[in-house]
């Protein structure tokens, strides 16, 4: 998918290739950008299923986690990985994102799964001086908080939904 995404030509090897080859292929390095501009990262993450051994066919009952990816919004790239257990909550995982990124961040957006205090603390102190915008949604019984640093930006999220609506 990524392959045609970017108008590429090139031979995909076959999941099998890549099994038998595990051993050395090492660590996927990240792109690392070459400016100290603030970046603009978006947050999600997917499921995956895993299946180890050597049945041809899998079983159903596979065990799976989630993959949470932090993406640099505007060359697309991914600046940061984590692998977290398939009952986790997303906004658990974000701490742990934001220590693989090294640039500073102009803002951080992400689902309203991600509507948590955690979260909005986690983005605040990224960097020291810096206040990044944050772009979460808000859910839907929310309330405006007494004012502080880490709820400055939530509340602004949730007058603008009252504001504008969903």
């Amino acid at each position: 998918m990524l392959v045609e995404i970017h108008d590429l030509t090139l031979e995909i090897p076959h999941h099998t290739t890549f099994s038998r080859r595990a051993k050395e292929l090492g660590k996927v390095a990240f792109h690392k950008p070459r400016h100290d501009r603030p970046i603009h990262i978006l947050v999600d993450s997917t499921g995956v299923k895993g299946h180890s051994g050597n049945m041809r066919k899998p079983p159903n009952s596979r065990a799976w986690r989630k993959l949470y990816l932090a993406v640099d919004a505007n060359p697309g790239h991914v600046v940061a990985c984590d692998l977290g257990r398939s009952k986790a909550r997303d906004a658990a995982r974000v701490r742990a994102l934001l220590k693989q990124v090294e640039q500073p961040l102009a803002s951080a957006a992400a689902d309203s799964a991600y509507d948590t205090e955690g979260v909005y603390e986690a983005i605040e102190r990224h960097r020291d001086g810096r206040s990044p915008r944050v772009l979460n949604p808000p859910r839907r019984s929310v309330q405006l908080r007494p004012k502080s640093a880490t709820s400055r930006e939530r509340n602004r999220n949730i007058r603008s939904r009252q504001r504008l609506g969903k």
